[in-house]
């Protein structure tokens, strides 16, 4: 598949905030589940097979980040957007290790997407 343009990429990313990330934000308010001053920099979209999408902002995002950080950081240390230099990928967690998934960092002013929609990929491994 070809490399995609500027323009596909931002409708893209404009379809999965109002698809997911804008009605969780709404309903996460209308039952008053928000911190204050809510500001949105990490969000998650974990699809399993078996159950509903789960929508995950900023802690709640389980992820493992390969890429270039500002000091030495070991696996499974939790550490800051900020001390990221340069994100190469992103992988889930043994927390999903089922399911397909939409990531979002916000990172050096813009967003770092991750998207892998093969949900059961262990059932698919172990079959095959």
């Amino acid at each position: 598949m070809g490399e995609f343009n500027d323009e596909f990429i931002e409708n893209f990313k404009k379809q999965i905030v109002d698809i997911w990330i804008n009605p969780e934000i709404e309903r996460r308010r209308q039952a008053n589940r928000l911190p204050e001053g809510f500001a949105l920099y990490a969000a998650q979209v974990i699809m399993n097979l078996d159950a509903s999408e789960e929508v995950r902002f900023n802690e709640e995002v389980k992820v493992k980040v390969i890429g270039d950080f500002v000091r030495p950081v070991v696996d499974g240390e939790l550490f800051s957007l900020d001390e990221i230099e340069n994100i190469r990928d992103i992988e889930l967690t043994s927390h999903d290790p089922n399911a397909g998934h939409i990531t979002l960092l916000a990172h050096k002013g813009g967003w770092f997407v991750k998207m892998n929609f093969a949900a059961a990929r262990l059932r698919c491994i172990r079959r095959g």
